[in-house]
């Protein structure tokens, strides 16, 4: 089995001094996170992987763990037989007794060294890119994946500049790895959510491939100016799916975006100190808590307000080509963005665009809130508004049946029909029987396995209380993490009514997830527990300890899109008793905190009042 000790970790710098790390952990440190078998797709073989982002490298080896120092590194990883190393590094050998080398050329920051260890292989999709997955997975990730990156690579280089990271490889994670995906350079992680098997989300690597220029090649000095990684990447990615696939597309993607950002200001208070562009990190701020909709969204508004100020989308883009250029493997502040900026267009800064009224820069980074400017999507009104008319004929008290078959979804691609979604979800519930009748006219959505409208299919289940699908809602809770926290906000309001068994089996669902992504402060896996009155532990019946079976995926040992084992606990021959004790007396405490916070959470949403309180806590879920 994979263990610390089995993992020797050489990372020289370069210069006239070098650094050697050989770590030697005692307790496993929060960045590296140990899988068991259950945990992964093919559950046979253990998996171990590394998240860096935010502060968490200065754990795996000695580093400035800040986005302001930049390194090269070299690494030497020796691993167990019929396991294989990756890291995000231009070159790689694998050596004799099954070690492999690794050299990163290009200087970049602590948060970006990523390692992962497992049974995985690897496939070409492009002439500098591969996919690599565990084998019962690899197949179905070729086939999404063949080609697409090199049409968005090609795109990226006409409008920011040259690629020059050399390969562009992708990981596809375990089913419990919690994030959307991770930018590491020259090996981005993705979830597997992505693999839908129609290609209908292979657009949403646009953003991760845009974090080669803005991120990665020009990083933001201070998390607290995580904007100008973000803002920019959403701009970027919106400026190559324009390309790819038109404006209304994106304007359409972008309605999604700002939607989002609308929710999460009216969550927290648009005066939120969170949500400022400049964010003050304090002591007892975690540079994690910058991670929200506001440096992505208003980051956007704020980069597209920049180009409005110009007037011209060429003379932008060749604004964007210089910056890269010149901020090129260095970390900067907005200043220095800001600065530039005005230097490239001296007509603007003689214009004093930097104080309009209203619109002035420093309101723009330091004053919490909406943003000043909105860009305009009106373009994407031909994809909204149908969708629009569809949801208000499905919301009717009496059907218009012959109105709604004469509407072809078949045709829409994944945003517009996740924009229908959420315009159903708006409107729910539904009168009774409109959503029965909706998911056997749409088996397109009803059985869809893009993550993106499985998501919100099940949201739509809980909210309208139809509970024929509630199976496909436990199988996505346990199968889909990165997608599953807004599915477990809205199971645990849905049924506070309900007895008090039912409300703590939602919690347990809840707390499954602290299980399946080891990025937490604890690493064990609890042993399920026999309760007479709620379930016998492993039974796969309905009670609080009871361990779901695996359903079959596209593998016979493969089972992504099914239940996970590892989601509620580990059989009692995995740990010795001292262990499962020892677990336990750990774990116990964070589960009294997590049912208060959970608790509060009800009573906040019971009474509608929706304060910094039930931020705050939903601040501590935020990155599941």
């Amino acid at each position: 089995a994979l263990s610390a000790s089995s993992l020797p970790f050489a990372a020289p710098s370069t210069g006239s001094s070098r650094g050697r790390a050989a770590p030697h952990w005692a307790l496993v440190p929060p960045q590296v996170c140990w899988l068991s078998p259950e945990q992964t797709a093919g559950k046979q073989k253990p998996y171990m992987y590394t998240q860096g982002q935010a502060v968490l490298n200065r754990s795996f080896f000695p580093c400035f763990d800040t986005p302001s120092v930049k390194f090269t590194y070299s690494a030497t990883v020796k691993v167990p037989e019929g396991f294989t190393a990756v890291m995000s590094a231009t070159s790689w050998e694998k050596q004799k007794d099954n070690t492999f080398v690794f050299k990163m050329s290009q200087p970049i920051p602590s948060y970006l060294i990523a390692l992962v260890v497992g049974d995985i292989v690897s496939a070409d999709v492009g002439p500098r890119s591969r996919v690599w997955a565990e084998p019962c997975l690899i197949e179905a990730a070729k086939k999404e994946y063949d080609g697409v990156i090199e049409e968005f690579l090609v795109v990226g280089e006409k409008l920011f500049g040259p690629y020059v990271w050399g390969r562009y490889d992708i990981l596809f994670m375990p089913p419990s790895f919690p994030f959307g995906g991770m930018e590491n350079p020259c090996l981005t992680f993705v979830t597997p959510c992505l693999l839908a098997g129609d290609r209908s989300l292979a657009d949403v690597i646009i953003h991760e491939i845009s974090h080669s220029w803005f991120g990665n090649l020009v990083t933001n000095a201070s998390w607290g100016e995580f904007w100008l990684n973000e803002g920019f990447t959403m701009y970027a990615q919106r400026r190559i799916s324009t390309e790819v696939y038109g404006l209304p597309y994106t304007c359409l993607e972008a309605a999604t975006g700002r939607a989002l950002l609308r929710q999460h200001m009216d969550a927290t208070g648009e005066d939120h100190p969170l949500n400022k562009l400049r964010v003050v990190i304090e002591p007892g701020i975690n540079p994690d808590d910058t991670y929200n909709e506001t440096p992505y969204e208003k980051g956007y508004c704020f980069v597209s307000y920049l180009a409005h100020l110009v007037g011209n989308q060429s003379k932008f883009d060749a604004f964007l080509q210089a910056y890269v250029n010149r901020f090129k493997f260095q970390s900067i502040t907005a200043d220095d963005t800001l600065g530039f900026f005005l230097e490239y267009f001296p007509e603007l800064k003689e214009k004093g665009v930097d104080s309009i009224p209203g619109f002035e820069f420093d309101r723009w980074l330091n004053t919490p809130g909406w943003p000043p400017y909105l860009p305009d999507l009106s373009p994407g009104q031909q994809l909204m508004r149908p969708a629009e008319e569809l949801a208000e004929l499905w919301a009717a008290d009496s059907l218009n049946m012959e109105a709604i078959e004469a509407v072809d979804i078949m045709g829409w691609r994944t945003y517009q029909l996740v924009y229908f979604l959420d315009q159903i979800l708006q409107k729910s519930p539904l009168p009774e029987g409109n959503v029965k009748r909706l998911s056997k006219m749409y088996p397109k959505i009803s059985k869809a396995q893009n993550a993106e409208l499985r998501l919100r299919w099940c949201q739509i289940v809980l909210k309208n209380n139809l509970e024929a699908e509630y199976s496909k809602v436990k199988d996505f809770l346990h199968s889909q993490v990165s997608r599953a926290l807004p599915l477990r906000r809205c199971s645990c309001w849905q049924d506070l009514s309900a007895s008090l068994s039912r409300f703590l089996i939602k919690m347990w669902d809840f707390f499954s997830v602290f299980f399946l992504f080891p990025v937490s402060h604890l690493r064990v896996t609890p042993c399920p527990i026999a309760s007479p009155a709620l379930g016998a532990a492993g039974t796969g019946g309905t009670g609080l300890a009871s361990v779901p079976a695996a359903a079959p995926g596209p593998d016979p040992h493969c089972s992504l899109l099914g239940s996970c084992p590892a989601a509620t606990g580990v059989t009692m021959g995995t740990w010795g008793a001292g262990a499962v004790w020892q677990s336990w007396e750990l774990l116990a405490p964070v589960l009294l905190q997590r049912s208060w916070e959970l608790l509060c959470l009800a009573f906040c949403h019971h009474t509608g009042a929706h304060t910094e309180l039930e931020e705050r806590v939903l601040l501590r879920f935020r990155g599941l």
